[in-house]
């Protein structure tokens, strides 16, 4: 909750960003099929600086990006970006 009492949408407890947890399940799912940044900026048509932002957590992504990113993963997109416990999303 910042000073006017407004609580922050963004930031889990730990002050972890949603962008920086769902740039986190990125690079885990990346990792295990041994690709990076210049693999990710490929498959999306997308400048590899644009991707290596992405991959540090400085991006918030669209649906579009998160189903597009699922997809070459041949992943669920909610399998990026999901609720980690009930009713609280990430």
């Amino acid at each position: 909750m910042d000073m006017d009492g407004h609580t922050e949408l963004t930031a889990n407890p730990h002050g972890q960003s949603a962008a920086a947890r769902t740039a986190g399940r990125i690079r885990a799912h990346m990792a295990e099929r041994n690709d990076g940044p210049a693999q990710l900026a490929e498959a999306l048509e997308i400048s590899r600086p644009t991707a290596r932002r992405w991959m540090a957590g400085r991006h918030n992504f669209t649906l579009n990006e998160i189903d597009a990113i699922a997809e070459w993963l041949d992943l669920d997109p909610f399998e990026l970006w999901s609720p980690t416990k009930k009713g609280a999303l990430t």
